[in-house]
């Protein structure tokens, strides 16, 4: 509670008297007294006023000169002559009459509890494996990071660790964290709007990146973003990502693409697949639970076979299907949730045509995870011709393979040898191409899954004959 002159105002009752009788007045210009009283003394600039005042909109100045002409009036500033409020030319207002604070007896017992922090990020409703580490390692480097970008394969958990990560960031109070799902997007021109509704702003503006910028830098809080899915909108989002942090020193942006952004500042943390055996012969289960990747297959597919338990007897096919699946989450779970009508010998012998067997997931889940085949297509959609010539030729490889083999069954007369090497760099940097390093030789490799969507690729364009006699 403050008094200042005649007046007493309660912020929490919304209440502002002169004496005993209550001073009409608006809520916006009650929240702007609020503000000034609180700092009594300070300058409170403008951009402060207008994010307290309008805390989800982005208004003209004129608004706030209005609220402080109501304001100045409902205090009297002018028929009794007395000053509380002061402009400062070129930054704001100050309240400059003395200000005594005190605390209402029935307020005594309750301590101020710490406000936490404005977050839209949806609660965790499955166990990570495999990714503790991730997490630590990626939430080590946010201190120091202004952009980060999570990268990896299709399926490989991008978006699953990047909420997880905004989870304990949202736990520490110390930022407003933002999740906006890019991948439903038609049109990079939207990835601005996306934003504003996700932080809650209504812009009356049609340049809505200025408006994003302004109402970002004038929080009070530090935001972050976590901008997730921009595979297809990479340019926009890289565009609306180095404007923010430029404008908003206090702003951070984590994204999930399987390309880095190419932002000025950005890093990159590439997410690897989960951990599987190499070799499955003779493994028993308590040691193929030390794996990640069979660890998930195991509680997935409880969940959905209640019969089903990892034994010494299943372990071996368990951990070949976790083998042939790359470690990639998604396909795991998709191939644990056929236990209901398959054993797990029947599952591994139909992923020679795991496009088929693993044709549906979760009816709730993004349409791009209902199954292997379309989260394949809907990375696949990004990338240019000569980038998905290069991709289903390579599908011939069935282990590694050097740049010279993939030159000489890649180029036809036209593309040459140079624009298959700049494909090729091109589709290793957006993680369909794995990069194995050897001392100073360098040789690619495709996992399992993708090599079938290569070979796939290939038949459909009626070249499977040809590039495999190269």
């Amino acid at each position: 509670m403050f008094e200042f002159g005649p007046f007493t105002f309660m912020p929490a009752r919304r209440l502002l008297l002169d004496g005993e009788s209550r001073v009409r007045i608006g809520s916006r210009a009650l929240e702007l007294l609020a503000v000034l009283v609180e700092r009594a003394g300070e300058v409170v600039t403008r951009q402060e006023l207008m994010a307290r005042g309008w805390p989800r909109s982005v208004v003209d100045e004129g608004n706030l000169k209005v609220q402080i002409a109501a304001l100045r009036k409902a205090l009297g500033e002018t028929s009794l002559g007395e000053c509380y409020l002061a402009t400062v030319v070129g930054q704001g207002y100050r309240f400059v009459a003395p200000v005594r604070t005190t605390t209402p007896l029935a307020d005594n017992p309750r301590p101020r509890e710490r406000q936490g922090a404005a977050h839209n990020v949806p609660a965790g409703l499955m166990r990570l494996f495999g990714r503790t580490a991730d997490i630590v390692a990626i939430l080590a480097r946010l201190p120091c990071t202004r952009i980060m970008t999570v990268t990896g394969e299709g399926g490989v958990g991008k978006t699953s660790i990047a909420l997880a990560v905004a989870r304990s960031i949202v736990e520490t109070s110390h930022y407003d964290v933002w999740y906006v799902d890019l991948s439903a997007l038609p049109d990079p021109r939207f990835v601005p709007c996306a934003i504003a509704t996700a932080v809650g702003l209504t812009a009356h503006s049609s340049d809505i990146a200025s408006a994003l910028s302004a109402y970002l830098c004038s929080r009070s809080r530090p935001q972050w973003l976590v901008l997730d899915n921009c595979e297809h909108v990479v340019e926009a989002a890289s565009a609306i990502a180095g404007r923010l942090v430029s404008a908003a020193p206090r702003m951070r942006i984590l994204a999930t693409c399987r390309e880095p952004l190419h932002a000025t500042g950005e890093k990159v943390y590439r997410l690897a697949p989960l951990g599987s055996p190499v070799e499955s012969a003779g493994l028993g289960a308590s040691e193929a639970l030390q794996y990640p990747a069979i660890q998930l297959f195991a509680e997935r597919a409880a969940a959905r076979c209640s019969d089903f338990a990892l034994c010494d007897d299943n372990a071996p096919v368990v951990a070949e299907i976790c083998r042939r699946l790359d470690g990639i989450p998604l396909a795991i779970g998709l191939a644990a949730a056929r236990l209901d009508a398959f054993c797990v010998r029947e599952l591994l012998a139909q992923l020679d045509d795991r496009f088929i067997a693993l044709g549906s997931g979760q009816r709730t889940g993004a349409q791009r995870h209902r199954s292997l085949l379309a989260t394949l297509d809907w990375g696949h959609q990004s990338l240019t011709e000569l980038e998905r010539l290069v991709l289903r030729r390579l599908g011939v490889f069935a282990g590694a393979f050097c740049l010279d083999s993939a030159i000489t069954v890649a180029a036809d007369e036209e593309p040459r040898a140079a624009r298959i090497s700049d494909a090729l760099a091109s589709l290793v940097e957006k993680s369909w191409v794995t990069v194995e390093l050897n001392g100073e030789k360098v040789r690619y490799r495709l996992l399992e899954t993708t090599r079938h969507y290569a070979r796939r690729k290939l038949a459909e364009a009626g070249e499977l004959e040809l590039v495999t006699r190269r």
